[in-house]
């Protein structure tokens, strides 16, 4: 039988966040982002945006409609906070 690393996780009903995955990232962020990350990153867009999309079809077709709702929410939520962050960045410039 082969066991999902994410079990624990396709029960939750709210947004998941693997240790694995959670080690992951803040490494990437270490090592991309010295000093903090930037939520202006289009790639740390997309590969966020894309976690919670693909944790939310794994609850999805784990039956867990809530945990996916939850999931599909956040990464909604956090492409808007990026695009958001990027236009106050763009519009904080000065003008040339």
């Amino acid at each position: 039988m082969c066991v999902d690393k994410y079990d624990k996780e396709l029960k939750e009903k709210g947004v998941s966040n693997h240790a694995g995955d959670r080690n992951l990232s803040n490494k990437l962020d270490a090592a991309f982002f010295p000093g903090g990350y930037k939520n202006t990153s289009h790639v740390r867009e997309a590969i966020h945006v894309k976690y919670h999309n693909r944790m939310g079809d794994k609850k999805a077709a784990a039956g867990n409609q809530e945990g996916a709702k939850a999931e599909y929410d956040r990464a909604k939520e956090y492409a808007a906070n990026a695009r958001a962050a990027r236009e106050a960045e763009k519009s904080s410039k000065p003008k040339k």
